[in-house]
């Protein structure tokens, strides 16, 4: 039981933080985000913080996470075509980030302009932000399987 308790904290220091980076992006922008600044305002020490996300990478990293899982609690699994279910998804997206848009407005204008926020971090490969990634991976959850319906077109360059 002990473990449970444990794991719940975790989850909910780790929201907590999400939802100060976010807060204080809107505000004051992610080129001023510290991770100083984030652990006064969920009232933790750095050093939590950084436990938790080990760079503002970690922190998009986390964001990117929160929004996905948000993203997949909606999703419902339905007879409906791959196309419409795609659909589906991408408008949750839009639905999950749109109380952050500031935010996110402001770590793409940041992240624009920072090569190394841009192509670094635990899940770069090759260059490849983890967002493509990403991308990859929600196209493969149950909820948008290609079954046939929908192809993605090749045309060797």
């Amino acid at each position: 039981m002990a473990k449970k308790t444990s794991a719940t904290k975790k989850t909910l220091n780790r929201d907590k933080i999400i939802s100060a980076t976010l807060t204080l992006t809107e505000s004051d922008g992610w080129a001023s985000l510290t991770m100083a600044g984030v652990a006064e305002k969920v009232s933790l020490t750095t050093h939590d913080v950084v436990r938790e996300f080990p760079s503002k990478l970690g922190l998009l990293w986390g964001i990117m996470e929160n929004i996905d899982r948000a993203v997949l609690i909606e999703q419902t699994v339905s007879g409906e075509h791959p196309r419409e279910r795609l659909f589906d998804v991408l408008m949750a997206r839009f639905d999950a980030i749109a109380p952050y848009k500031d935010a996110i407005k402001s770590i793409a204008r940041a992240s624009s302009r920072d090569p190394v926020e841009r192509n670094s971090g635990p899940d770069a490969r090759d260059g490849i932000p983890k967002h493509s990634a990403s991308l990859g991976t929600r196209r493969n959850t149950r909820y948008v399987k290609n079954n046939g319906g929908i192809r993605p077109k090749f045309t060797p360059g």
